[in-house]
């Protein structure tokens, strides 16, 4: 049986503490605890130096996977967020060779040759995914991007979130069927609803 790679999310740990202890400190608790991969959190770092990140994870035997709450596609705009190419640069920064990002606002008019051009310079690979967002959540939009990525051979790969389905009233088992082809990286989230 093949056995994938567990990465762990440092949000796991909670905003709250990540950011008092920093994330350097949840390094040797991933290898401790068997993880292959630590996912660095954009917004909860604070006054970590990106080689140091970088080389603590190496030491380990961590990859690292780089979370941004960067949306790919911004509203009204047809290329590709100008924050990305500065974004990925900044993953590798971190070690990772991965960068997570959101759909954001995706339509028939985005440029997805400028995203194509871009990301085959670049070494860091781009996931994308499903987030608590109406335009950037639903299976629909999700689905329409991965099938003009698939046709036209962009290399974007999709982080399927199984707990954030439940913000949209989705069903992750229809999203998996859907989508379950494009994915690279499964996040596992428990959600608990609530009246």
């Amino acid at each position: 049986m093949h056995k994938y790679p567990v990465s762990i999310s440092l949000s796991s740990y909670g905003a709250d503490l990540v950011r008092q202890q920093g994330q350097l400190s949840f390094v040797e608790v991933l290898a401790a605890a068997g993880a292959q991969r630590i996912e660095w959190r954009e917004e909860l770092l604070t006054t970590e130096q990106p080689h140091e990140l970088a080389q603590a994870a190496a030491d380990q035997g961590l990859e690292c996977v780089f979370s941004s709450p960067l949306e790919l596609w911004v509203a009204g705009r047809s290329q590709p967020n100008a924050e990305l190419a500065v974004t990925l640069d900044r993953a590798q920064a971190f070690g990772a060779r991965w960068l997570k990002v959101s759909l954001g606002y995706f339509t028939d008019t985005n440029d997805l040759d400028s995203l194509s051009a871009l990301l085959n310079r670049h070494p860091v690979k781009l996931l994308v995914e499903n987030d608590q967002t109406l335009h950037g959540g639903r299976i629909e939009p999700m689905q329409r991007f991965f099938n003009e990525i698939e046709r036209l051979a962009v290399p974007v790969k999709m982080t399927f979130d199984i707990g954030n389905w439940q913000w949209q009233d989705q069903s992750a088992t229809t999203a998996a069927r859907l989508l379950g082809r494009h994915v690279d990286y499964l996040h596992c989230k428990a959600v608990a609803r609530r009246a």
